[in-house]
């Protein structure tokens, strides 16, 4: 993850109300998705969402797998990105902080680092696929993949 987990989550809620899909909420309801070898990104995700103001529920991949209850955004732990069917089929937008997965297609939405500043990436195509809105402001900000 090029940019700490406390600097992206706090950078995910500014982005949460660029999306037209949330602006009627006061906050998204988040599940971070992680396995056990992310299990640390996941207590560091945790506590920083909680700390800005947004709940969160944490499920592991298998828990996951089986349905994502009532979430809006899934936060993808590294490891985790097995998540991306339920979420296209479930409309449930997904963000991380591993920009990779974002490029490859397996996550909607990432923050990364361009000349060491913190960049959001959007997967159009994924955030197509779970139903979300994306807003021209956001878009111009974003470093977009097709």
């Amino acid at each position: 993850m090029p940019i700490p987990v406390r600097i992206h989550v706090a950078l995910l809620k500014k982005i949460f109300s660029f999306y037209c899909n949330f602006q009627d909420k006061p906050s998204p309801n988040v599940t971070i998705v992680y396995t056990h070898d992310s299990e640390h990104i996941k207590d560091e995700a945790h506590q920083a969402f909680s700390e800005i103001g947004i709940e969160v529920k944490s499920l592991t991949l298998e828990e996951a797998l089986k349905g994502l209850g009532d979430a809006d955004v899934v936060y993808v732990a590294p490891g985790a990105e097995g998540i991306q069917k339920i979420c296209d089929t479930q409309g449930v937008f997904s963000s991380t902080g591993v920009p990779g997965l974002v490029s490859e297609g397996k996550v909607a939405l990432g923050i990364g680092a361009e000349s060491g500043k913190p960049k959001v990436y959007i997967h159009a195509p994924s955030a197509r696929m779970q139903k979300q809105e994306l807003t021209a402001d956001l878009l111009r900000l974003a470093k977009v993949f097709e």
